[in-house]
This record gives C-alpha cells, sequence and structure tokens, in this order.
C-alpha cells in the first residue's frame, strides 16, 4: 500500500456550465447541480432541472460518463460528493460542480468515492476551500489531496464491504419511509382527499384552536429584551428555534435560557405534542413537537393547542398533506420575506371529522410511530456500523 496523491489516479477533472437564462424545469436533458447530491452519496433528482438537446450538444466539458465521482465545487455545500451510476442515458452537470473521471487502471472509482465521503477524506478536500460568503475550491484541490491506495484487488474487496452495509443502511432508510407512505394512506382511507372531497364540515381553523401563541405574547420587545437572555452554553431550560425544528436535532448548536426567563416566558412554555408553525422567512412550515422531558421555551414560530374538537395529531397530518400545504401557502405573504399572521392561520378552512374517528387515526399513528422508533434505532447502529468501517479504512 502506498501514499498517493488524488491527481495521481485521476483521468479526467472539469466542471459544467448552464445556458444563458438558466436551466429549464420541464423538459431537456438532465443537468445536475450542488442541490441534486445527497449527503449520503447519492443522487437525488426530484427538483428536476434541464438543458436544450442543442446545449448539450455543444458542451465540450461536464457531460457524465458511468462512475464518474462528483463534488460540489463552490457554495455552501462545497465538498458533498456523489457517484453517477448512469441514472439516465444522458446527463451533464452545470457550474457548481466537478466531475471527476477515475484512471481504472490504478483505482476503482466507488473506493475513490468511499474516500471522499469519509472524514478523513472529506477533510483533505476541505484544506482547498477560499473564500468567505460564497467560497469553494479549486482544480487544485486534487494536488493537496493525500491518501492511502491499495491493490486493486483489495480495493474491491473494501468496496463490497462498504457496499454490503451501505445497501442494510438504505433498505432501513427505505422501510421508514414506506412507514411514512403508509400514514398518509390511511389518512386518505379514513377522512378522504379535501382537495377534491370531504363528507366532513368545513370549519374554520380558528374553532378549534385553544392556544395560538408565540414568544412575543410575553411583552414588548424592550420587556423582552431585559428578561431574557440567549446563552450557547446549558442551562436551566431549551429554547427552541425554527432550525431546530428543521433539522429535528434538539442537542447540536442550540440555545438555552436562565430559570428565571423561562418562568418570564410564561405565555410560551412548550411542554411536547404541540404543532408549531413557523411565522417567518420558511411561514408555514409546520412540526409536531416532540416531549423532550426538560423544561422548553418557544423561539419565534407560532405555538398552537387545541380544544376538545380536534386531535393533535389528526391536525399535524390535515396541515402536513398537499391540502394542508395548499391552503397555508395561500395566507403566507410576502415577495421576499415570507410571512403568515395569526388571524390568517386561525381563518385557514378545514374539514373536521368525528373526534372519535380523529383519535382512531391517532392510534394507529402511534404504533406506526413505535414502530418506526425501532426503525431508527436499528439504523443508528448501522451508521455507527458504517462509519467504523469507514474509519478503519480510511483513517
Amino acid at each position: 500500500m502506498s501514499i498517493i496523491c488524488l491527481k495521481d489516479v485521476i483521468a479526467k477533472l472539469e466542471s459544467g456550465s448552464r445556458p444563458k437564462g438558466g436551466a429549464s424545469t420541464v423538459e431537456g436533458i438532465p443537468s445536475l447541480g450542488a442541490e441534486h447530491l445527497s449527503y449520503e452519496g447519492r443522487i437525488v433528482f426530484d427538483k428536476p432541472k434541464y438543458v436544450a438537446q442543442n446545449f448539450f450538444d455543444q458542451l465540450s466539458s461536464g457531460i457524465l460518463k458511468d462512475q464518474d465521482v462528483l463534488i460540489v465545487k463552490d457554495g455552501a455545500t462545497t465538498g458533498k460528493v456523489a457517484i453517477w451510476m448512469s441514472e439516465f442515458e444522458k446527463a451533464c452537470i452545470n457550474e457548481h460542480v466537478f466531475r471527476i473521471e477515475i484512471d481504472s487502471d490504478k483505482a476503482l472509482p466507488k473506493y475513490i468515492f468511499y474516500f471522499l465521503i469519509s472524514s478523513y477524506g472529506n477533510n483533505q478536500v476541505l484544506k482547498d476551500f477560499r473564500g468567505a460568503t460564497v467560497g469553494g475550491i479549486s482544480r487544485s484541490f486534487a494536488d493537496k489531496v493525500r491518501m492511502y491506495l491499495p491493490s486493486l484487488s483489495d480495493q474491491k474487496q473494501i468496496v463490497q464491504i462498504l457496499d454490503t452495509a451501505e445497501t442494510l443502511r438504505q433498505k432501513r432508510r427505505e422501510q421508514i419511509k414506506l412507514l411514512d407512505d403508509y400514514l398518509k394512506s390511511v389518512f386518505f382511507e379514513m377522512f378522504g382527499d379535501p382537495r377534491v372531497k370531504t363528507r366532513w364540515d368545513m370549519i374554520d381553523f380558528g374553532k378549534v384552536i385553544d392556544i395560538l401563541t408565540d414568544y412575543h405574547a410575553n411583552g414588548s420587545y424592550e420587556i423582552l429584551r431585559n428578561h431574557v437572555e440567549l446563552k450557547s452554553t446549558p442551562d436551566y431550560a431549551l429554547m427552541v428555534r425554527t432550525t431546530d425544528l428543521e433539522n429535528n436535532n434538539f442537542t447540536d448548536d442550540v440555545k438555552y435560557i436562565s430559570k428565571e426567563a423561562y418562568e418570564f416566558l410564561e405565555k410560551s412554555k412548550v411542554y411536547g405534542g404541540e404543532i408549531i408553525i413557523n411565522k417567518i422567512g420558511s411561514a408555514g412550515n409546520v412540526y409536531l413537537m416532540p416531549h423532550l422531558n426538560k423544561p422548553v421555551s418557544l423561539g419565534m414560530p407560532f405555538l398552537l393547542r387545541f380544544n376538545e374538537f380536534a386531535n393533535t395529531i389528526f391536525i399535524y397530518h390535515l396541515l402536513t398533506s398537499e391540502y394542508g400545504k395548499c391552503i397555508i401557502d395561500s395566507k403566507v405573504k410576502g415577495a421576499v420575506t415570507k410571512t403568515i399572521r395569526k388571524d390568517a392561520i386561525r381563518s385557514l378552512r378545514i374539514p373536521l371529522p368525528p373526534i372519535g374517528l380523529q383519535n382512531k387515526f391517532a392510534s394507529i399513528v402511534e404504533l406506526a410511530e413505535q414502530t418506526k422508533q425501532k426503525m431508527h434505532e436499528s439504523l443508528d447502529e448501522m451508521n455507527n456500523h458504517f462509519n467504523a468501517l469507514m474509519q478503519r479504512y480510511f483513517g
């Protein structure tokens, strides 16, 4: 096994381009950008971009070949890596992605891919990162990356082991997604699709809302500033923000407040099980607050609790359905900064089935969530195993 420079196994390194006016979302030849590379190393083309056939025919670089390694070259996700497995007959990359063609006589493309998504490999790549606001890496990153390169037969064995571990992880992710799809189908089977027709009475959402509150319900900006200080070090209570809800992460890079501040913010205490609706920026995004078993206060979003005519689980699945997203979007205002107001939330028109039927659906969800929790625990174990293998092979 020898130490080599990454450039020594690269046959071609190039970036792509995009047509004047940008790529289309309608039809043409698939064009991949940073948004199409997942953090698991897969290609995700659920928000497609295309270039015209005549533009593609004139390209001198950036045309994808089977087993090309792709790496994001600039922006917030610089260094994100994927491998192209000929998902489409023809495809290309835009100017934000590098295409790396590996010399197969020296290295297996899949081995290089796994190296680059390892912590060690990715850190090596990012040593070339330059710039502040919109930084990136240059082609010279390949001159700086050092790696151990075993024989082709050893590379093949390592790839087979990592492929097996990754396949197991992917199957578990798919099982978790199938459970989510199952709950959607149960919801439509029990309640129908409100976009088409509903047999239930349509009411203003405000009729089932018991509490609709937020951080600013506790006082003016000046009063809040005098009583509340956000802290980055652990303290009595967690201050939940939109970013925590969006990432479903309530442990990393979070904010805290003192016991005095928590008690002062009486009107925005969070106990778990509430619905949270973001009111600015990603306005209208809906979250179900988990039970964190610790004192929690709410940041800027809205917090909702309901009266005896509405089950929170039913309401959450209704608001996150395509119908719910549609009616919420209709109430969001603003061109640059999106916002939604309390009165707009109260005025949403929703179907209201009998509470008994809502409760029955909530029981089905509870059982499914218990199964999903076990699957997530299993996935965590698989992730730990995979990461241990990566550490073993790539340091």
